[in-house]
């Protein structure tokens, strides 16, 4: 299964090549991770296609070249792609983080991207492209003139980078107000809703050869319980299946700490698996197989049915009903 590490600890890490852990984290609410060497050694030993973040926020960019080249000579074989930072649309507005200067809006971080991608490409060579460009929250403008995979290809990229650039990511949650309540946000509609955001923008990259990705998404970005339960689940199989008739290619869930940081939107904890996974998995076994996936129903309602075409011709159908967190699902073959 391909992977993504990095998440919100992408721009807490520094690298430190005398460091001879794996990983090391302060135990405070902001910690500063320190990694080393074997870092990448877990790559290596885990064996499947990675995406490896690196960070920006901190605006050091010679210790995360110094990173990316180290892991570039241990385990190129398993990099599938290069993050350089993530979500920076909160580097001013929540985390403080130093390359943001006021306003922080869309020319800055739009230049600042192309500025680090141009220089960690000159750095890298071969092979390209690698780069996974993007990284943002959600895919609509959390702050006034925030810059999304439009901008970044019409404006910000110039064409060196454009070629290095493998795939454009975004990242998805429900956009939700804090008294949400799950048999809302788990409907079908507002699922759809939440998702259309994202359709332009997978045609604008595929308008320049490249695929979209969801590179973190998950049922909410903030801490809920509602992740953990049979509607979060539900939820989760909805996304998978409407991200993929849209046009994304890949979608990558997020799996937060483990113990006593333990996530309820987390799909396994140390001691078993939870109820997200479940949504995954049958979200692999409905689209396996399949060449194509069709949501063939309005997407206005609590209901959604979809259509997996093998060959040209319909090869499974799937509905999803997401009235209440007691729904059911049904899956058959045509």
């Amino acid at each position: 299964m391909p992977i993504r590490i990095g998440g919100t600890s992408q721009d807490r890490s520094a690298y430190d090549e005398n460091y001879t852990g794996y990983l090391y984290a302060e135990s405070t609410a902001e910690p500063h991770n320190i990694y080393g060497p074997k870092y990448f050694d877990l790559i290596r030993d885990y064996g499947g296609e990675t995406t490896l973040g690196l960070n920006r926020g901190d605006n050091d960019i010679a210790n995360s070249l110094q990173a990316v080249l180290a892991a570039k000579s241990r385990i190129l074989d398993y990099l599938w792609a290069i993050e350089l930072g993530n979500e920076p649309d909160i580097y001013y507005s929540v985390w403080g983080k130093a390359v943001a200067t006021p306003p922080w809006n869309m020319s800055q971080e739009g230049e600042n991207q192309a500025e680090w991608s141009q220089v960690f490409l000159d750095a890298w060579g071969e092979p390209s492209p690698i780069l996974s460009a993007g990284n943002y929250a959600v895919p609509i403008e959390l702050m006034p003139a925030y810059p999304n995979t439009d901008y970044l290809i019409n404006t910000a990229f110039n064409d060196s980078i454009k070629a290095g650039v493998k795939v454009y990511c975004t990242h998805s949650y429900a956009l939700s107000g804090a008294d949400s309540q799950l048999p809302d946000e788990m409907k079908h509609s507002k699922t759809v809703a939440d998702l259309n955001n994202f359709v332009e923008k997978i045609a604008t990259a595929k308008s320049a050869g490249r695929p979209y990705i969801l590179g973190e998404a998950g049922f909410h970005g903030l801490e809920t319980k509602q992740d953990a339960t049979f509607g979060g689940a539900l939820q989760l199989l909805d996304k998978t299946m409407y991200a993929l008739s849209i046009g994304a290619q890949r979608i990558y869930y997020h799996q937060g700490g483990l113990g006593e940081n333990q996530a309820s939107f987390n799909w396994w904890s140390l001691d078993g698996i939870a109820a997200p996974f479940y949504g995954g998995y049958f979200s692999a076994l409905a689209i396996t197989d399949g060449e194509q996936i069709i949501a063939s129903d309005a997407g206005n309602d609590t209901y959604a049915q979809y259509v997996i075409y093998k060959e040209n011709l319909p090869y499974k159908t799937h509905w999803v009903a997401t009235l209440n967190p007691q729904s059911s699902t049904n899956d058959r073959d045509i």
